[in-house]
């Protein structure tokens, strides 16, 4: 097959999988979730863009200097977005559809630049637009056109090695996972140490690590990987002042020979997962635990005693968990720097993960997570038993959030009012979590299984992560403002209000989101027996 034509189909394959991808996001009620998502996208390019504006204008007629700190700074969002791309490559973006067909049809290389190319349209869309917005700002505020261009035609090579890095990684992370029989707890242990090492990389990278006590700099430290001294390339034909130097012409070798090179270990990696013919189990390891014998199969109690031992069997089910868990590295930096202060900020980190994760737990795809059985699950008339099922799985961890909010109020984390009002709304959060997770899971379900270990799993999607964050986010967002503003509009005002006052609006409160709990389950019931197999 010419090089012309290869490269045709592949720009063929990759057109199609970014066109279904679009077509999958914008279905049904998804398309409010990327409406909402992409307003909130351009507000903070414009940010950025304001602040790169800001930066340029601050320099005004002094040089900006490209400094080693810069340069590991670049080297930290390289691993970063590199480690992102391997997440996604180990989930799902390594699968297409009709692979078998499209084999007899194309050469595994020209199927393996199509989803490289998918990846750099998406990369180039995403983080390509904040890398545009903050050149142009700068450019604009320091009075520099060139910047622009010559921005556009540096990063473009650095993308593509982030995206090949990140692809051979995750693609080589699949295979191994796909060939090591069992140690499938050490493989999920791995996979989230991994994650959050991922998520941790941009609060490192821009002086989190002194949150931490670390005297040690991490952007400085990243300046003896090589490639770090590309950043020097910027300040051609620009204002921008750099050192060049024979660390440059390394940095810029080593990026631009390591592009073959990646992309022919990829080749193989991919062809090795693509037709190794792994062994893997689709459903995972067989168990003889099963419920207790006392609950009746079929009944809610025995599916939610289910749920817990078929979601302990296969861990990796639960990774969609990080997604919850990200926002609150700050606190757990905190917590490292000052030991002192672990018992507080324990009181209000784990009320907060046992929230979100009585829902997030089972209900986020309670369909997808049925697999083969869900073509028998929907024939099931009551439905209702089905939904109560699942939100009564996620129910035990409110047990957790109350103790963490009594545990605060002995530590004198809270006041012994403050602890009361604050378990009031607590418990009325974790009901209306696992309530509403069913409805926004049934909604926004998945069905492509992923292969973080051994065994494929079905994970959440993430507009359904982002709904539930959302709804219980903004729900526990007007329940702390019943908690404490009275108090805090009393020392505004000099007049302290009643215990009972306040009593009487966090119940007036938690009775509401009682109340949106019970109609989120009943139209969860309706939407699962309007639920049919396409």
């Amino acid at each position: 097959m010419a090089l012309r034509q290869e490269f045709r189909h592949a720009i063929r394959i990759a057109r199609t999988e970014l066109r279904r991808g679009w077509r999958s996001a914008v279905d049904r009620w998804t398309l409010v979730g990327v409406g909402l998502g992409l307003c909130l996208f351009a507000g903070w390019t414009l940010l950025l863009g304001g602040i790169g504006y800001l930066l340029g204008s601050f320099s005004g007629d002094e040089t900006f200097v490209l400094t080693d700190s810069i340069g590991g700074q670049l080297v930290g969002w390289m691993l970063f977005l590199s480690g992102l791309i391997a997440i996604q490559a180990v989930e799902s973006r390594v699968r297409i559809d009709n692979e078998e067909l499209l084999f007899t049809t194309v050469t595994p290389r020209t199927v393996l630049l199509g989803l490289l190319c998918t990846e750099f349209a998406r990369q180039t869309f995403f983080f390509g637009s904040f890398v545009l917005v903050v050149s142009v700002g700068f450019a604009l505020g320091a009075g520099a056109p060139t910047l622009v261009p010559i921005v556009v035609l540096v990063s473009l090579p650095v993308l593509v090695f982030v995206v090949l890095l990140g692809h051979v990684t995750g693609i080589a992370a699949k295979t191994l996972s796909s060939r090591i029989s069992g140690f499938g707890w050490l493989q999920t242990l791995a996979g989230l140490v991994i994650g959050a090492l991922v998520g941790l990389a941009p609060i490192l990278v821009v002086g989190g690590g002194e949150r931490l006590g670390f005297s040690l700099d991490l952007a400085s430290m990243l300046t003896v990987i090589p490639i770090a001294a590309y950043v020097d390339l910027f300040a051609l034909g620009t204002p921008l002042e750099a050192s060049f130097g024979l660390d440059t012409a390394v940095a810029v070798a080593i990026v631009f020979g390591s592009i073959p090179l990646l992309f022919t270990l990829d080749h193989r990696l991919a062809r090795a997962l693509w037709f190794g013919g792994s062994k893997g189990s689709v459903i995972g390891r067989t168990s003889a635990r099963t419920p207790p014998a006392r609950l009746t199969r079929g009944s809610t109690g025995w599916l939610a005693w289910w749920y817990w031992l078929r979601g302990l069997r296969a861990p990796s089910r639960f990774t969609h968990l990080l997604y919850y868990s990200f926002p609150l590295f700050w606190l757990v930096f905190d917590s490292i720097s000052d030991p002192s202060r672990i018992p507080s900020l324990a009181a209000v980190v784990l009320p907060v993960f046992g929230i979100f994760f009585a829902g997030a737990t089972f209900g986020l795809n309670p369909l997808g997570d049925e697999r083969k059985a869900l073509p028998a699950v929907l024939s099931i008339p009551d439905g209702e038993r089905f939904v109560r099922a699942r939100v009564l799985a996620g129910l035990p961890w409110a047990a957790v959030a109350l103790m963490s909010i009594v545990f605060g109020g002995v530590v004198g984390r809270f006041e012994p009012g403050t602890t009361m009002l604050l378990a009031i709304l607590v418990a009325s959060l974790c009901v209306f979590s696992a309530a509403v997770a069913p409805m926004v899971g049934i909604t926004l379900p998945r069905f492509e299984p992923i292969a973080t270990t051994k065994n494929e799993v079905i994970t959440p999607s993430f507009g359904a992560i982002v709904g539930h964050a959302g709804a219980v986010g903004t729900a526990g967002a007007v329940g702390l403002v019943a908690v404490y503003a009275p108090t805090v509009l009393g020392s505004l005002s000099g007049s302290t209000p009643t215990f009972a006052a306040r009593a009487g609006l966090v119940c007036a409160v938690a009775a509401v989101i009682l109340g949106a709990s019970l109609v989120t389950y009943r139209h969860s019931t309706t939407l699962f027996r309007a639920a049919t197999v396409s």
